[in-house]
């Protein structure tokens, strides 16, 4: 008798405990869909726009870093708006 009280007690909490345990899996899971989704979605839309190097000041400094001269200006056209 004295087990099937112990029985009795342990199966609400052991239950409780299951669902606690399904839940966090599924917040987990679907945060991560989510931040996988978002984080593609953003490097999808991400624009890339050409940005002056104001320190940069001559055609051969510009070009030796990989950079367009353009219009008097060194300008990186890899440069995202982000940055």
């Amino acid at each position: 008798m004295a087990r099937s009280r112990s029985n009795q007690k342990t199966q609400p909490v052991l239950k409780i405990l299951i669902f606690v345990i399904i839940c966090g899996d599924a917040l987990f899971l679907t945060g991560a869909v989510m931040y996988s989704l978002f984080s593609q979605w953003v490097t999808a839309h991400q624009a890339i726009s050409p940005t002056e190097i104001p320190w940069i000041k001559t055609k051969e400094k510009c070009e030796h870093t990989d950079r367009v001269w353009q219009d008097d200006q060194c300008l990186d056209i890899d440069h995202s708006y982000l940055f």
